[in-house]
């Protein structure tokens, strides 16, 4: 239901079987979310109108976090519920140059270099990002397409076809010799239809991927990769798959975990999914490798509240979209955004600790209040 100026005022989930009341102060902004099951979220405003401060009260704990802005209302710091500043500085064109964590008694600071354009024109390209002293260098193509990417004296080059589809990509080594090269094949609608793998300077691939899409009606429909089929319901949601386990490099692994070279003992996996509600996945089970059974629910907006993994279910709660806190029952996890909803913080059973990101806002370690990596994470060139 809506209140007289037209702003939600009671919403019941009928999934979750909670009900949420809304409460605007007289400038029609919201100051409180309550729910049935007794958690409350309270904002407060600046003069400007922008969040200032939010408390969550959740699972009978409080969580409290602050954000500062400019005159021009940019973002200047976020206060974490742990007291932890994160304080962002601009250049004076209004692109981040840096921000620092409030980390032991030096701060950790990420700063931002950026490509320069055409008879000196700015751009917001980054040409590189240094995260706590450790950079990455990028560059680009004309195409404004990431060329290479540099980090511990390691680079990676990509290569990409007329349209813009990446076809290769070479990895060197800190001494400038070949590791790797990746080939990319695609069919004439953009959809991938092979991956090569060539160790070294080798011209025969180590591993060749494809996939397969058969449906002369559907030509974008994904139905299978190397020999496996997968199974598809009328929607194009993948509800059987047998796969082997393989490394990052793609390789087969055997029953061992080593690379299966003969193919004689190779690891198999077989996933069955079951869907709900179109594209909501609502299960999942696999067998071959380790046998587990996994299950999903969602709110009335389809976005997941729990989760249960072998008979043990973690809760999510969703403020405006973002998941803040979960709890499997033993382990508490409270998530801190700033004002532009990016993940700052992660708070586990007490302990807070910070996200480190690339210059493509991937998440690439976790440090601790001293400044101390703690979890680091690589991707490939798909995310």
């Amino acid at each position: 239901s809506y209140d007289a100026s037209g702003n939600l005022g009671y919403h019941e989930d009928l999934v979750n079987k909670v009900n949420y009341r809304y409460i605007y102060d007289l400038s029609d902004r919201l100051v409180k979310i309550k729910e049935s099951n007794g958690n409350e979220i309270l904002y407060n405003y600046d003069a400007n109108s922008n969040h200032n401060k939010v408390t969550e009260k959740v699972n009978n704990n409080t969580y409290v976090t602050s954000y500062a802005y400019d005159k021009d209302d940019r973002p200047t710091s976020v206060t974490t519920p742990k007291n932890k500043n994160i304080n962002y500085n601009y250049d004076k064109i209004g692109r981040v140059s840096n921000n620092t964590i409030s980390t032991g008694l030096i701060p950790y600071t990420t700063k931002y270099s950026y490509v320069n354009g055409i008879d000196g024109s700015t751009t917001n390209k980054i040409s590189s990002i240094e995260n706590g002293g450790k950079k990455i260098s990028y560059t680009y193509d004309k195409n404004g397409n990431i060329e290479t990417i540099t980090e511990n004296s390691k680079t990676i080059k990509y290569y990409y076809n007329e349209l813009n589809e990446l076809k290769k990509e070479e990895h060197r080594n800190s001494s400038g010799a070949l590791e790797k090269t990746i080939k990319y094949y695609y069919d004439g609608g953009g959809n991938l239809l092979k991956r090569e793998l060539y160790k070294g300077e080798s011209t025969t691939p180590t591993v060749t991927s494809t996939s397969k899409q058969i449906d002369n009606n559907w030509k974008d429909k994904f139905t299978g990769f190397n020999t496996r089929s997968i199974g598809i319901d009328e929607i194009g949601n993948p509800i059987a798959w047998e796969k082997w386990v393989t490394n990052t490099d793609g390789e087969i692994l055997d029953i061992d975990g080593n690379v299966d070279k003969d193919g004689e003992n190779p690891l198999y996996e077989q996933w069955e999914f079951e869907w709900e509600e179109g594209r909501q996945l609502s299960k999942i089970s696999r067998s071959g490798k380790s046998l587990y059974d996994i299950e999903y629910k969602y709110n009335d907006d389809g976005i997941r509240t729990e989760k249960t993994v072998n008979g043990v279910t973690t809760k999510y709660h969703v403020v405006d979209g973002n998941v803040t806190f979960e709890t499997n029952g033993t382990d508490k996890i409270y998530y801190t955004y700033d004002s532009e909803n990016k993940l700052v913080s992660i708070e586990l059973n007490g302990v807070e600790y910070y996200y480190v990101r690339n210059a493509q806002g991937d998440i690439i370690s976790l440090i601790d209040s001293s400044g101390d990596e703690v979890v680091s994470y690589t991707y490939d060139t798909w995310g």
